[in-house]
């Protein structure tokens, strides 16, 4: 008896002849595990690297998408501008053609093409083709005469006949013109019509636009 208990007492892992205490077992089952566990740690850190280069491709792929859309809206914008320009280009040659377009008669007897619209240094006058040609041998009839010689005259954005002149004094020469239209007479001489009344202070610049347009008018300063 004291021969199996010194026995058991060398070896405490007998608990009684034939057993086997139950530490040893856990251990070994805890060493046989490690490994499992090691690789499942790895495969997680696989797993967070890859859904991290899955963020940030998805980045770059978004930053990618704004570039092109940047790109896009960029190439949109000038396609805008050239659309205005064209436009532009296109309401012009509109007028341009408008103005040389066949006329067409009217109640009064004259036509459509017999009307003319002048932008004169900002300011619109509009009267009649026939107005502007009193004097046929000036420069101002030359440029009212045909429609062909009309087609050549710059234009503002609205179609009008641009001029770049003393508005003022145009208005003068405009009046004039139309006095000249309502009391022709074949027979009257020219120094026989009446005289041009022209404020002193514009009538420097009032001569200068005769010498201009080739028109020939008796004037009076006040």
């Amino acid at each position: 008896i004291n021969a199996e208990y010194m026995g058991k007492k060398k070896n405490p892992v007998m608990l009684h002849r034939g057993s086997v205490h139950p530490a040893p077992q856990q251990a070994v089952s805890t060493i046989q595990v490690l490994p499992q566990s090691i690789e499942g740690a790895a495969s997680s850190e696989r797993s967070l690297s890859a859904v991290r280069e899955a963020c940030e491709a998805t980045e770059r792929a978004v930053r990618a998408a704004w570039e092109l859309i940047a790109q896009e809206k960029s190439a949109l914008a000038q396609e805008s501008r050239a659309l205005e320009l064209s436009r532009a280009d296109f309401e012009a040659e509109r007028a341009r053609c408008e103005a040389v377009t066949p006329a067409t008669p009217t109640r009064g007897g004259s036509t459509t093409a017999d009307i003319i619209r002048l932008n004169v240094g900002g300011e619109t006058f509009v009267c009649r083709r026939a107005t502007l040609c009193q004097q046929p041998q000036s420069r101002l009839a030359a440029m009212f005469a045909t429609d062909e010689a009309l087609s050549l005259l710059e234009r503002d954005a609205q179609g009008n006949v641009f001029l770049d002149l003393s508005p003022a004094c145009f208005r003068l020469v405009l009046d004039h013109l139309r006095l000249l239209a309502l009391n022709a007479a074949p027979s009257r001489l020219p120094s026989e019509r009446p005289a041009l009344i022209v404020p002193a202070e514009l009538k420097q610049s009032f001569e200068s636009l005769l010498t201009t347009l080739c028109l020939t008018f008796p004037v009076q300063a006040t």
